[in-house]
């Protein structure tokens, strides 16, 4: 059997239809990095029991702007998590945090 007529005997998993599409090796490497981290975030967030919130989410709870937010992490007031490249904010610590203030 070639490898062709093994291609057409299969399905995809999510979909009906197949596309083709060109990609740059770029492009690729970013949308699986993309999704890496997506799944990650949310791998971790279920190990812990918590909810992991962005800068902007945190902000608007505390009902401060971005650069305030940053000045309280910088001076340890409320401690911030590094996932990957991104910086996120545990919903129990900010809780807590409101709690003490």
């Amino acid at each position: 059997m070639t490898n062709s007529k093994r291609m057409e005997n299969r399905r995809p998993a999510m979909s009906k239809k197949n596309y083709l599409i060109t990609l740059t090796h770029q492009e690729l490497e970013d949308i699986v990095l993309n999704v890496l981290c997506k799944t990650l975030e949310r791998l971790k967030a279920k190990e812990t029991n918590d909810v992991y919130l962005t800068r902007r989410q945190t902000a608007e709870i505390l009902k401060v702007s971005l650069p305030t937010l940053h000045t309280w992490s910088q001076k340890g007031l409320l401690k911030s998590h590094k996932i990957n490249s991104r910086v996120r904010y545990i919903k129990s610590e900010v809780e807590k945090f409101i709690q003490e203030s």
